[in-house]
């Protein structure tokens, strides 16, 4: 994914025109221009300008994407508003606003298809293969490439056709569908010796390597991670060359179990990487430290690993830190110095718990991006024509879908993340019981996330439900498939999974306690189980019945009936009860 942005840039620049001026000086030449210019000459100075302002100066180059826009439409020059759109979408990609960006690159897609501009159509789908690829969605990059690939192939345009095609190539890399990735990267690396375009043939040859590292057919691997060092050092690129050395050392001690070639490559990994990047440097002393524990010597293992880790906190690596930790813990626990692994694994899954609430939070903070973008869409569809209100409804259907889809995903990985955790538990002696304390402490909280999980995907059904009730304005023929929506989110909001995943964290918690309730009143409901768990957890009746989705009210009489099947005395604290089992 290294070159992604810059093929992005480089592809929305294409659709400006030749550029004759360069540096400061064109840039302010262009500026002067500004203030007397009108009409097309206009737009196509702050066309310019925005090269010079896109990668330095983002609030500028915003500015001047509106004003084309703005221009554009006035003038009905749909060209300019197309390639407005593309500009914007590369600002809100920089930003890191992916969906912003994608809304932007399909109204310029949209506007290209009914003018049939082929050039920047191709480019434009081009630009939605980076917002996929960035955003996860490999599937649909692939897609994107094909339709791009297509379009260039049918004006014969090298650029573009070496683009999509290796796009694709580096989408099914990311699918781990390593043959379709070996045949499309090659396919690339001729495209490129054909059309004499070698400026990324070093990334393409490490792309291969890669891909032949994966499939275990290591004197492929070699053969390109060399081919990919020559062409870096030809062009003078040391980041390039550590990478491609640090991979080649991979394939020596991993693949081959070759491990003096490998310290010889990691050895030249380092020489090339001094002053270049900490990150690659907190790669190499890590897998140096990882090659060493796999030889048995345990402390140059301990020793690099260190110096990785000290390298991870300058550069602020999370994920090579917490790998780091982790062989520690391993090397500490073969070595039998249980205190230091005990030490170590805090260390590793405190980073893993930190690392799992930052992607939880973006994850969260997109999605809610997201949501928020669909939702001023419909209020200002609101005051369209009738004739848009079934779009209208399409959108807020994918967004509660995906957003169902991701909250099932976060609950699974969630369980299995404790899953993971419960064996690594298990698997420690006895001098690491001082931790159970802790591990329980954990439990606890998950429990309450997932409790708190719960009220807050029935609020936001239950919001998404509200919102489509209150929309008056419905055509006829999309009233069936809004009902079909309200119905799917009514049994979300009663949906039994939820509970299920919920009783199973509980019983970790609490071994025994539901047998040991029903042991006392054989007849207790499951309705009166769940009330029993969340009285016991301390929930509140508001967030009981939130949880529960039935009213404060209806918390009150389960609650005044379990009382009395479990023979719990007026005045006698039910909590202490429950709580003694």
């Amino acid at each position: 994914m290294r070159n992604l942005k810059l093929v992005l840039v480089i592809l929305v620049i294409a659709l400006s025109g030749e550029i004759t001026l360069s540096g400061q000086n064109a840039k302010d030449s262009l500026a002067s221009l500004l203030p007397g210019a009108t009409g097309t000459e206009r737009l196509k100075i702050m066309d310019r300008l925005l090269v010079y302002t896109i990668y330095n100066d983002l609030d500028t180059s915003y500015y001047f994407a509106n004003e084309i826009l703005k221009d554009a439409r006035r003038l009905g020059d749909v060209k300019y508003e197309s390639l407005a759109y593309s500009w914007l979408t590369v600002y809100s990609f920089f930003r890191g606003e992916y969906y912003q960006g994608e809304d932007y690159i399909k109204k310029a897609i949209r506007i290209q298809e009914k003018i049939h501009d082929t050039l920047d159509l191709g480019n434009s789908y081009i630009n939605l293969v980076m917002i996929y690829a960035e955003t996860g969605r490999y599937k649909k990059a692939i897609e994107s490439s094909f339709r791009a690939l297509h379009l260039f192939q049918a004006i014969h345009n090298e650029h573009g056709i070496i683009a999509a095609t290796g796009n694709i190539g580096i989408m099914y890399n990311k699918l781990q569908d390593y043959d379709n990735a070996v045949k499309y990267l090659k396919k690339t690396s001729a495209l490129m010796i054909k059309y004499k375009e070698f400026s990324n043939l070093g990334e393409l040859y490490n792309n291969m390597g890669l891909s032949y590292y994966h499939m275990n057919r290591s004197d492929s691997a070699i053969v390109y991670y060399k081919k990919a060092i020559g062409e870096y050092n030809s062009n003078n690129e040391l980041k390039g060359t550590a990478r491609a050395y640090l991979n080649l050392a991979n394939v020596y001690a991993y693949n081959l179990k070759s491990y003096d070639s490998a310290f010889h490559y990691y050895d030249l990994a380092l020489e090339t990487s001094k002053g270049v990047i900490d990150g690659l440097k907190t790669k190499i002393y890590g897998n140096q430290g990882k090659v060493y524990a796999m030889t048995g010597d345990y402390d140059k293992a301990v020793k690099y690993l260190n110096m990785a880790l000290e390298k991870s906190g300058e550069s602020k690596e999370r994920t090579e830190q917490m790998d780091n930790y982790y062989e520690l813990f391993t090397i500490y626990k073969k070595k039998k110095d249980y205190r230091k692994a005990l030490e170590y694994y805090e260390k590793y899954t405190a980073v893993r718990d930190s690392i799992d609430v930052a992607n939880a939070k973006v994850t969260i903070a997109n999605l809610e991006a997201k949501f928020e973008n669909e939702k001023n869409k419909i209020l200002i569809k609101k005051l369209e024509e009738k004739q848009i209100a079934d779009h209208r409804i399409k959108m807020l259907l994918m967004v509660a879908v995906v957003l169902l889809l991701v909250i099932l995903a976060l609950t699974f990985y969630s369980f299995i993340q404790n899953r993971k955790k419960g064996q690594l538990r298990r698997a420690l002696l006895e001098s690491e019981k001082q931790k159970l304390e802790k591990d329980l402490q954990y439990k606890s909280r998950q429990l309450t996330s997932q409790a708190l999980m719960m009220m807050q995907k029935n609020r936001l059904l239950n919001e998404i439900l509200q919102s489509l009730s209150g929309i008056k304005e419905i055509p006829e023929e999309s009233k069936q498939e809004v009902n079909r929506l309200k119905r799917q989110l009514k049994k979300g909001i009663h949906s039994e999974e939820d509970w299920e995943l919920f009783k199973h964290y509980f019983e970790e918690v609490n071994p025994g306690f539901f047998p040991n309730l029903l042991k006392i009143n054989d007849k207790i409901t499951p309705s009166e189980q769940k009330l029993a768990a969340l009285i016991k957890l301390k929930f509140t009746i508001k967030e009981t019945a939130s949880l529960l989705n039935i009213s404060p009210d209806s918390v009150k009489s389960i609650r005044y009936v379990l009382r009395r099947k479990l023979g719990v005395e007026k005045g006698e604290n039910i909590y202490e009860f429950l709580n003694n089992l």
